[in-house]
């Protein structure tokens, strides 16, 4: 908890912990920025999925896993969820298109 709060290793720990709050500011807008690119002219919802997965985005995603477990954890459940569920509901709207 010390070190999370700048206590520990002096005056660099803290520009450290500056910048990462800045990154997580700045990923914030990026995400904001995205969604509003993406979402349809004129609609309050949820924006279509995208074509294609973003490489970097991936290896950023896998590289914050290894760096912190509990995350990796917890993102790795998510894709477990997400494959189990998503496939099934993608299934099922095939299915019912066809009828």
């Amino acid at each position: 908890m010390p070190l999370h709060e700048g206590h520990l290793f002096g005056w660099p720990n803290r520009i450290i912990n500056r910048f990462i709050c800045l990154a997580f500011l700045y990923l914030i807008y990026l995400g904001f920025k995205s969604w509003l690119l993406r979402r349809q002219k004129g609609m309050i919802s949820a924006p279509s999925m995208p074509k294609e997965i973003s490489i970097p985005f991936c290896i950023f995603m896998i590289l914050l896993g290894v760096i912190m477990p509990l995350f990796g954890i917890s993102l790795i459940v998510v894709v477990l969820i997400e494959l189990i569920f998503g496939f099934t509901k993608r299934n099922r709207t095939a299915i019912q298109g066809r009828k």
